[in-house]
């Protein structure tokens, strides 16, 4: 049957050495047939104690020459590097490592013995690893002349004069375009990294303001929490269109100014305050994508609804700022208490209702967290064309969902999870939902069993009565 399929280009070998030294050997002949000579990617996942070294010697039994190699570990075990080394030092794996050009490493080794390991790779164009750093120079990557792209996860290695040892050289591989040190623990010399003046990608950076010496960086994305002055330090970066941001701070008042991103085209932020979203100037932004909100005034909300937030589709969740990370904090203190009283639900939703696309399109999820005494009229405010609904921690008022079902008719997922809602007032949301589209509704945890018998038997009703499903309760407990 394998036969009539000569396309395949992958194979995935899934618990490949699981007990078994003889599992390469017992794939059956008609599949190697079958497969080998049109595999590009290769796929070995192990859950047994054999380390890259065996299953690299077993692949290089078979005819099984892929240019995409990733082998997994599921153990969590560090790998013992010395018969990798004996391996390679015999060149036993030659034959299968020469030609491949991905290649993924999830076991945890020494960097010494992955930067043997690269001496047999010279077609590598991309390098996926995790290592401990026991050396401080990564010669051997830079005599790879194709190596455009580097992920590193590194930590630090055992021993007092290890521990202290940071990896350098990155900016002699002359190849390197895209670099991402997420998962590396500041495990990189400051100064060889900024000196990386090949890069045009640039993931999981914490230092500043070296870094903004690479004025040649088209994207970039921030692991930690920004600094308060590090925003005006990326907006000096000329080339920047796509940057990622983890935090940006609330700006001191008399700092706060217009930041000019001027080719920005993607930006993705998880957490910001409003009035920082709003001094963001990108006229050539195309997407955003937003987690966390922090409303500190109606005023800021509104500039964003008005300009940038017209490329975002999804807020997951928006909130006054009393309810953020920072208000408790007392180096924070003072710039809280510039801020003012947080807004209302009415006047925060005000402030949002100009939000729409540009491009047209519906918004997909909106979340409003931590909203007291929410009434018709703040839902009211809300744009017509959302499609998922969530209030968390919000108490509504009798009468606040009266208008969601008839108003909102893109509306097809409204949670009500964490909510503080009375069961008449769903009851009274399924009677106005009759005249259109199916709505699932998340009910409130706190909703006894004998409530959410009771709302499902009158949801029955509404259907029979109307001839369609117009509220479909989701009972969820913990």
């Amino acid at each position: 049957m394998l036969h009539r399929f000569p396309g395949i280009e992958s194979a995935v070998y899934l618990h490949l050495d699981y007990g078994s030294r003889r599992a390469m050997r017992l794939v059956c002949k008609q599949l190697r047939a079958a497969i080998d000579d049109a595999v590009s990617g290769l796929e070995i996942a192990s859950s047994g104690s054999d380390g890259p070294d065996e299953v690299l010697q077993r692949l290089a039994r078979t005819s099984l020459r892929p240019s995409k190699l990733y082998l997994g570990k599921y153990s969590g075990t560090s790998t013992q590097p010395t018969s990798l080394l004996a391996a390679l030092a015999a060149r036993e794996l030659v034959p299968v490592l020469h030609g491949v050009q991905h290649l993924t490493l999830s076991s945890l080794l020494p960097l010494s013995a992955t930067l043997a390991m690269s001496l047999t790779t010279p077609q590598l164009r991309s390098l996926n690893v995790r290592c401990h750093v026991d050396v401080s120079v990564c010669r051997a990557w830079q005599r790879l002349p194709h190596l455009s792209s580097l992920t590193l996860s590194l930590t630090a290695a055992s021993g007092a004069a290890a521990a202290s040892l940071l990896l350098k050289g990155l900016e002699h591989i002359t190849s390197l375009k895209s670099l991402d040190l997420s998962r590396s623990r500041g495990m990189v010399d400051e100064g060889s990294l900024a000196a990386c003046t090949q890069l045009t990608t640039l993931h999981g950076i914490h230092w500043f303001p070296a870094l903004t010496q690479l004025i040649q960086l088209q994207q970039m994305g921030v692991v930690k929490d920004l600094a308060s002055d590090s925003l005006p330090l990326l907006a000096t970066l000329p080339q920047l269109t796509d940057l990622r941001l983890e935090s940006c701070p609330l700006q001191p008042s008399s700092q706060l100014s217009r930041f000019l991103f001027q080719h920005l085209t993607a930006l993705s932020v998880r957490h910001i305050h409003s009035r920082d979203l709003a001094a963001l100037d990108c006229p050539q932004l195309q997407t955003l994508t937003l987690s966390e909100l922090q409303v500190d005034c109606a005023a800021s909300l509104r500039a964003c609804a008005n300009g940038i937030l017209q490329h975002c589709s999804s807020i997951y969740k928006l909130f006054t700022y009393n309810h953020g990370r920072e208000f408790n904090a007392a180096a924070a203190g003072d710039d809280v208490r510039q801020l003012g009283p947080p807004p209302s639900a009415s006047v925060l939703l005000e402030a949002l209702a100009p939000w729409q696309l540009r491009s047209g399109e519906a918004i997909e999820i909106l979340e409003l967290w931590h909203l007291s005494d929410v009434t018709r009229e703040a839902l009211e405010w809300l744009p017509v064309n959302i499609r998922s609904l969530h209030l968390g921690d919000c108490h509504l008022l009798p009468g606040a969902l009266s208008s969601v079902a008839t108003r909102l008719a893109q509306l097809t997922c409204l949670d009500l999870t964490h909510a503080s809602v009375e069961l008449v007032e769903l009851q009274l949301l399924a009677a106005r939902a009759q005249q259109r589209a199916p709505l699932e509704v998340f009910i409130p945890r706190a909703m006894s069993e004998e409530e959410v018998a009771s709302l499902k038997s009158f949801t029955t009703y509404t259907q029979t009565w109307t001839g369609q499903p117009m509220i479909l309760p989701l009972a969820i407990h913990l």
